[in-house]
């Protein structure tokens, strides 16, 4: 006996086909949550790298455009004057006012960098600033007080430990797997990375991350605190 042409599928056959279509389904949901849990749930994933990543590199062009202010209007600028590093606590954290306590010497790595500006030339107020890097965090530093560093006979390297700093952070919940380095030293560099090379006093920034084995260096080169030759 011939098989009837037009016959189609029973129901049994369909619910069969809706059961295992219904299985893959579930299989494949299943397998996109988890992927997508590990891609951006894991404070190791890709994803969550890649946006600490970013978010520190914007943090260090950041860094290098407010240390170019270094030394700016003040006549014959000197190193460890009005340019001058220090270690200091690194688990340091502003209250809600966004004010540090008091800075003190530590050992270990130098993590806080300060300096001094006259940006108004029509005025004889300096301004000084600061950058900390904490343990997760790197903060702009400000003094609390506008006149903690405006006479031009302060000697700021005397008083960082006793002016109120307001820190702003410039990148915060920093893994543990990154961690950032700076040195200050007279060396060769390029102004803005634009004028020629020659010898200046030079902040060198070094971001290394544990998890991507990457090293970068960011170079910030004080044109207004030339090396002695």
């Amino acid at each position: 006996m011939r098989p009837d042409p037009c016959r189609g599928f029973t129901l049994i056959e369909i619910m069969v086909a809706l059961a295992l279509a219904s299985l893959t389904a579930l299989a494949a949901m299943t397998l996109y949550r988890h992927s997508a849990q590990a891609l951006f749930a894991d404070e190791n994933s890709a994803a969550q790298l890649a946006r600490q990543d970013s978010q520190l590199i914007a943090a260090l062009l950041g860094m290098q455009t407010h240390v170019q202010e270094a030394g700016f209007g003040i006549e014959a600028a000197q190193p460890g004057a009005d340019l001058f590093s220090a270690p200091t606590q690194d688990d340091i954290a502003p209250d809600a006012d966004g004010k540090l306590p008091l800075l003190t010497l530590a050992s270990g790595n130098h993590n806080a960098l300060f300096w001094r500006a006259r940006p108004d030339l029509d005025r004889a107020q300096l301004q000084c600033r600061g950058l900390l890097f904490s343990r997760q965090a790197i903060y702009l530093l400000r003094p609390f007080s506008a006149g903690d560093c405006s006479a031009p006979g302060d000697v700021l390297p005397a008083k960082w430990n006793r002016i109120r700093w307001r820190a702003t952070p410039l990148a915060s919940g920093l893994p543990p797997s990154q961690s950032l380095r700076f040195s200050l030293a007279a060396g060769s560099c390029s102004p803005y990375n634009a004028g020629a090379v020659g010898n200046y006093q030079r902040v060198l920034l070094q971001l290394r991350d544990a998890t991507q084995h990457l090293d970068r260096d960011f170079v910030s080169c004080l044109i207004n605190f030339p090396a002695k030759t």
